[in-house]
């Protein structure tokens, strides 16, 4: 499969109007590996990368994806498959560390220590300008 998948644009497109962030995107997460999209900072919600990602390091990406010859294999999963996963896998660790944190978190870890008491003298009493 790597080697089915060609350019789809030229550089004039690119650097044009031609070609939306959006389509620029949506096609380097459906054609670039896991790797590619982390080390590019692509992977996520395609709004999200779309609105956040400037056109000139898409571009970049666009060009590295084919120098590089990352491309994604028919069997690998997707990145959001992979973060689905993660949580799962790390429920279990994750509920060892909430117990710990509940008990420290019960513990104060201040205390309030008057070391003087008022005697009750020096109030002001009514009429006394303060």
């Amino acid at each position: 499969m790597p080697s089915e998948i060609a350019s789809k644009w030229t550089d004039e497109e690119l650097n044009g109007e031609s070609v939306s962030k959006k389509d620029l995107v949506s096609f380097l997460q459906e054609s670039g590996n896991n790797e590619f999209l982390l080390t590019h900072k692509l992977n996520g919600k395609l709004a999200n990368v779309a609105k956040t990602a400037k056109r000139p390091a898409l571009v970049a990406a666009y060009h590295a994806l084919f120098a590089t010859k990352q491309f994604r294999s028919s069997d690998e999963e997707s990145a959001a498959d992979l973060k689905a996963k993660k949580p799962e896998e790390s429920n279990a660790d994750n509920q060892a560390d909430n117990k710990q944190q509940q008990q420290q978190d019960l513990t104060p870890k201040y205390t309030k220590k008057v070391t003087k008491k008022g005697s009750g003298e020096r109030c002001p009493s009514k009429g006394d300008r303060v």
